[in-house]
């Protein structure tokens, strides 16, 4: 087993850096680098969007950002162990998606959390009705299909914010953050072709394909299948496709798999109340393949709080198709995810 911060370390450029090896974006050593490097910053001005953190109806949560960049990292990492590039070129899903994985996974993990704000901070909550209010004026993405998230999931987003608003008095910050990303990206694909000077980025229609996969992760990442205390509330607000529905696969759905796994397993996340630098060090990880398993154990040690991570597993495998085992002797969680 290695140590976060080693793992990240050892990530091969090109396993991470899709808009190429900048000598700017230097080597991340400490989890400091997160934000002494301007990480964000930087890899989004090569990408030419840096519109994509410019519109915010609240300020930006700091730590959060700092979550999803180390979340992105993480999730490199998990594709690079499962050969994620082979695995989307084998036919089942579109081969084009083999050589575009960091795109898609750059635009949805850094900025799954980007409406966290708007969530926490309820004051718009008055302000808006409905979902069609919020929607208004916007590239709908809900007019949209998508490979990779099914039918049942995506049919229930508008229900699933109302329940939101109405039980819980909030606006779910990942259907907000899908529904504007897609907008913010077609918005500016348009604008780009108009200008007739693309510079070094595709900017056609074609790579709208991708933008709809990356908004819809986000926006379904924080939707859940029903429990037994939740199935009357689900069928009060006409949720009947996440009654008894079966665990997300990852072999169907892997981008959202992906980030809801790495979204719940993430370390600083995880351990928010200890300094991240500490947590990067203590907390170990492996990887390995056993025949259609793949299995990731996770190893907290005796200076963090071992059922910290244990509650970050309860009702995952309703959620997602894998197993979560915790050994509380041995301070370990091992994880197993069908990847046949």
């Amino acid at each position: 087993m290695k140590s976060f911060i080693e793992i990240i370390k050892e990530l091969p450029d090109n396993k991470w850096k899709y808009y190429g090896h900048d000598s700017e974006i230097d080597k991340i050593q400490t989890i400091s680098d997160i934000e002494t490097t301007k990480i964000i910053n930087r890899y989004l001005e090569i990408a030419d969007k840096k519109f994509m953190f410019s519109k915010y109806e609240v300020a930006p949560d700091l730590f959060k950002i700092k979550h999803s960049v180390s979340a992105y990292f993480l999730g490199a990492i998990i594709a690079n162990k499962l050969n994620i590039k082979g695995f989307l070129e084998e036919g089942k899903v579109h081969p084009d998606f083999g050589y575009h994985f960091l795109f898609v996974w750059f635009m949805s993990c850094l900025f799954h959390d980007r409406f966290w704000k708007l969530e926490s901070d309820k004051s718009g909550v008055n302000k808006l009705q409905s979902l069609d209010k919020f929607i208004e004026g916007k590239h709908n993405l809900l007019e949209r299909s998508s490979q990779f998230i099914p039918e049942s999931l995506r049919s229930c987003i508008p229900q699933y914010f109302d329940y939101r608003l109405s039980e819980w008095k909030v606006i779910d910050h990942g259907i907000a953050g899908g529904l504007d990303l897609f907008d913010l990206l077609i918005k500016y694909r348009l604008g780009q072709e108009k200008k007739g000077d693309q510079g070094a980025w595709d900017f056609s229609k074609r790579v709208e394909v991708l933008y709809v996969e990356a908004a819809y992760a986000v926006a379904a990442h924080n939707i859940f299948f029903s429990d037994d205390d939740s199935v009357d509330l689900y069928k009060k607000y006409c949720l009947h496709t996440l009654i008894n529905q079966k665990p997300l696969e990852f072999s169907n759905s892997p981008f959202l798999f992906l980030l809801g796994l790495v979204d719940t397993i993430e370390p600083l996340k995880t351990f928010q109340c200890a300094d991240p630098d500490f947590v990067a060090k203590k907390v170990n990880f492996d990887f390995k393949k056993e025949g259609s398993k793949f299995i990731i154990q996770i190893y907290t040690g005796e200076n963090l709080n071992f059922q910290t991570l244990v509650s970050k597993g309860k009702g995952i495998d309703r959620w997602l198709d894998l197993t979560w085992e915790n050994d509380e002797n041995k301070k370990l969680v091992t994880i197993k995810i069908n990847v046949s």
